[in-house]
């Protein structure tokens, strides 16, 4: 897609923690600057919580294709989380989030 980063560390094969720290290490060792400021960012659960309307919203501002977004509304569609029990089941309709492996997940 284009948009990878020497500074991405999550959700990349073959990156881990250590190789942000040590990149981190090297980059304010070859500075010359007197001072060094880091806000390391870990957004936990983003995909969790990504909000629907906001997405089809984004989408729809950058262009997205027609069949993209079909196939984004029927995904969408009447999810819901079932939980089944010995004697009985609970439900709940699912309105962000996207299920772990989905096309719509992290690229690995």
């Amino acid at each position: 897609m284009g948009h990878d980063s020497d500074f991405q560390f999550g959700f990349k094969v073959g990156r881990s923690t250590e190789d942000a720290i040590l990149k981190l290490r090297h980059v304010v060792e070859e500075s010359h600057s007197k001072y060094a400021l880091a806000i390391p960012l870990d957004i936990s659960g983003a995909f969790d919580n990504l909000w629907w309307p906001s997405l089809v919203n984004i989408l729809r501002a950058r262009g997205c294709p027609a069949n993209i977004f079909r196939v984004l509304k029927d995904y969408r569609h009447d999810r819901k989380v079932i939980i089944q029990g010995t004697h009985q089941e609970c439900s709940k309709k699912v309105t962000k989030g996207t299920p772990q492996g989905s096309i719509f997940g992290p690229i690995a």
